[in-house]
């Protein structure tokens, strides 16, 4: 099978804590582009979080970004997006609160939050600092997040899809944090939204993930590949797995399926 377009998650999947790509992966990338497959960065960042690593890469097609609920490519206004009403926002801070949980919410590439921590966010990413995030939201947020305990986190998964069930699309991008978007924004929808923009059947995309918020994506895709550091429901639903991230298996993966 000849893949024509490939969606690589970013954070576990093409780099690590360190944002660092390594030189295999951005080769294998490049042999890809000069070969011409389509390549797409599918992400939980939001669109200016994710746009340097594209530039990066040497990436020009539409990013899926903010976990599906933008997707736009560079220097042009989004191909289409999808945010999450206030009346459910205003619902998902009342939760967040309660758990006592941290709760941040990205309307476009603005983060609001009501108390900022150690984390560096690039020139690109407007971090508002708000005394009352329920009374301060300048409009409908693409994502919003929840950020702490562990445990916490897990609970709030395992029950927040039924309470909000047919309303929004939970999903967790690492153990310490759940993510909200629009019913209709995830990862999957937006590479399915991408590949039918381009005329490209489903059999003929490939897609590379690491972590739950990959599920539905690696699970769409004509060719889901899974990588060795993965969590067990990503692991369920690949097609393939390859080696973990500090054994390059994005890389991996690319050459075995691609540049073959």
């Amino acid at each position: 099978m000849t893949y024509r377009l490939l969606a690589l998650d970013l954070d576990g999947t093409v780099m690590g804590r360190s944002s660092a790509i390594s030189p295999r992966i951005k080769r294998t990338i490049e042999r890809a582009l000069e070969k011409g497959v389509v390549v797409t960065l599918a992400t939980g960042r939001v669109f200016g979080s994710a746009l340097p690593f594209a530039q990066e890469l040497g990436i020009r097609a539409p990013i899926i970004s903010s976990q599906g609920a933008m997707i736009r490519a560079p220097l042009k206004r989004p191909l289409a997006e999808w945010t999450i009403p206030l009346a459910l926002a205003h619902r998902l801070i009342a939760v967040g609160r309660e758990a006592g949980l941290q709760l941040s919410a990205y309307v476009g590439d603005i983060l609001c939050l009501e108390s900022q921590g150690p984390q560096v966010y690039p020139p690109s990413v407007e971090v508002k600092v708000v005394e009352d995030l329920f009374s301060s939201l300048p409009g409908e947020p693409h994502k919003m997040r929840f950020e702490g305990d562990e445990g916490v986190i897990w609970t709030l998964a395992s029950l927040l899809p039924e309470q909000f069930r047919g309303l929004l699309n939970l999903a967790r991008p690492d153990p310490f944090s759940l993510q909200a978007t629009h019913r209709e924004a995830s990862k999957g929808q937006g590479l399915a939204y991408l590949a039918r923009h381009l005329g490209i059947p489903r059999e003929e995309v490939m897609a590379i993930g690491d972590y739950d918020n990959d599920v539905d994506m690696v699970a769409w895709a004509g060719l889901g590949v899974a990588m060795g550091n993965a969590s067990p429901r990503l692991l369920a639903v690949a097609d393939e797995v390859v080696p973990p991230l500090d054994e390059e298996g994005a890389a991996v993966a690319i050459e075995r399926y691609i540049l073959k």
